[in-house]
């Protein structure tokens, strides 16, 4: 198992408020407002319940983009509360991650770390890649691959479900590109009229599991599997995948070389299938058309919606593949994204210059997967209305269910807009 997809899986409390002890806090201003030289103050202090806690010590580190580094301990100050300070040389971030101590320094492992940042000139955080100059031919390659693919239904099986009695739902395979099949599942409301549903596509984060039915009232939903394999099978089924056929894909330096064998094309290509199946289903409204992810997913969403003219938004969560050179070109905080000169065609942030509709974006301010820095890349590369979240204190596949603290960028108009899609991605306990 890769660093990328340990990550990727997801982690929720579970637990009750009254037993779950962690962090609160965030900066003395606004962490994406601060500029570069300013000094930046970290504020947090651990909680339980509605009261604070007690801690004698923090273990802290601190990452910066401008290449600072620095760990050490800190002692609450009289009012309670951890100060921790930093300055950016650079436009970037300054990533905290803290830890309680006792008084002996050693960590409390009932309270839960904090993780969160601050940047300084966001506005000038941008992707660190240019665009290939063939960038055009190959997208045009994989549009026209398509098309010439006729989307045969391979296989299509009802499923009954308790779970979902008010909706239809399908199993279904369809030919795609390269003798390959897109596995998908399909379901929309009982009894739904000809020309009355938006499509809502959903596409999975790094990982080998079935795409199973995501309904929702007013669309027909698509969730494409990430692979070409069967949804709807055994644990052992998608075991012996994670474990052999499917292990570290997308991660093999050979492949990545060139887009010609690169593993993300082939995704791509079977996720541009199932579009090019269901754009035209007599269900459809033939007007609005949505893309959904989180992480891997945010990345295939984004790709997706920017090959297709009527798309309608994207909605993204902690996308991967953002800035994928970031790291590399200008010494940004180093990432577990793979390489190779097939991998930048699929970089989020250079698709995102081609989006033609509005753009969402949830972030975790202390994501180490799909770090800040390449969220805000992605957010600046959009040239369409666009609103982005940021939590503090939110990794890649945790956020804490309380006391959020939240900063937005771009279009208010957006904030509540599809919310009814947006919603799954703020199920968090």
């Amino acid at each position: 198992m890769n660093d990328y997809r340990k990550l990727e899986l997801q982690r929720k409390t579970n637990h009750k408020k009254e037993v779950y002890k962690y962090f609160i806090g965030t900066t003395e201003k606004n962490p994406l407002e601060y500029r570069v030289g300013e000094r930046i103050v970290f504020k947090i202090r651990a909680k339980h319940e509605d009261a604070f806690l007690s801690v004698p010590y923090l273990r802290f580190f601190l990452t910066c983009d401008d290449g600072q580094v620095y760990d050490g301990f800190a002692e609450p100050a009289e009012d309670g509360w951890f100060y921790i300070e930093t300055t950016l040389k650079k436009s970037g971030f300054a990533y905290l991650k803290a830890k309680a101590c006792d008084e002996e320094k050693r960590p409390i492992g009932e309270i839960d770390e904090f993780n969160g940042s601050a940047c300084a000139n966001a506005e000038e955080i941008l992707r660190a890649s240019k665009i290939p100059e063939d960038y055009a031919a190959f997208r045009e390659s994989l549009c026209k691959a398509v098309e010439d693919c006729e989307p045969r239904v391979l296989y299509s099986k009802r499923i009954e479900s308790e779970r979902f009695p008010d909706f239809e739902t399908y199993n279904m395979r369809i030919a795609a590109p390269g003798s390959e099949y897109v596995s998908v599942s399909v379901s929309y409301p009982k009894g739904a009229q000809n020309g009355s549903l938006a499509l809502a596509m959903f596409f999975q984060g790094y990982g080998v599991c079935s795409a199973d039915p995501i309904p929702r009232a007013g669309y027909l939903s698509v969730h494409v599997n990430a692979h070409c394999i069967r949804n709807g099978e055994s644990h052992e089924y998608y075991d012996a995948l994670r474990e052999e056929a499917l292990k570290g894909y997308g991660f093999h330096a050979e492949e990545n070389k060139s887009t010609s064998t690169s593993y993300w094309t082939k995704m791509i290509l079977r996720d541009l299938q199932a579009l090019h199946f269901f754009r035209e289903h007599p269900l459809l409204n033939q007007r609005d058309y949505f893309f959904l992810g989180s992480s891997q997913g945010g990345m295939q969403a984004c790709n997706v919606a920017a090959l297709f003219d009527r798309a309608t938004a994207v909605i993204m969560n902690v996308p991967g593949f953002a800035d994928i050179y970031g790291d590399v070109a200008e010494g940004k905080r180093k990432s577990s994204m793979p390489k190779g000169d097939g991998i930048g065609y699929f970089d989020t942030a250079l698709a995102a210059e081609f989006l033609k509709c509005p753009a969402f974006i949830i972030s975790g301010l202390g994501d180490s997967t799909c770090f800040p820095s390449t969220q805000l890349a992605l957010f600046n590369a959009i040239h369409t209305p666009k609103y982005i979240e940021f939590y503090q204190n939110k990794t890649h596949s945790f956020t804490i269910p309380w006391d959020n603290c939240v900063y937005t960028m771009g279009d208010a108009a957006l904030t509540e807009r599809h919310m009814d899609l947006r919603a799954m991605y703020y199920d968090w306990n």
